[in-house]
């Protein structure tokens, strides 16, 4: 759990967690892309599992 202590440890934990469930997931990372609002085409679904793949992992470690 990040308690805001070792955060250069954590930095370096997410970065490379993040990275290796991919780069698409890791683009939600630097683009800050947001989940759209209705999903009708295969790009909008595969960036809405980016995204939440993005916030599964930051969540996750965040409160583990």
């Amino acid at each position: 759990m990040f308690n805001g202590t070792n955060y250069l440890f954590w930095k370096v934990r997410m970065n490379t967690y993040i990275q290796s469930l991919g780069d698409d997931v890791w683009d939600v990372v630097e683009e800050e892309n947001q989940k759209p609002l209705v999903v009708t085409t295969k790009d909008q679904n595969m960036e809405f599992t980016c995204n939440a793949k993005t916030i599964n992992a930051l969540l996750a470690d965040l409160l583990e």
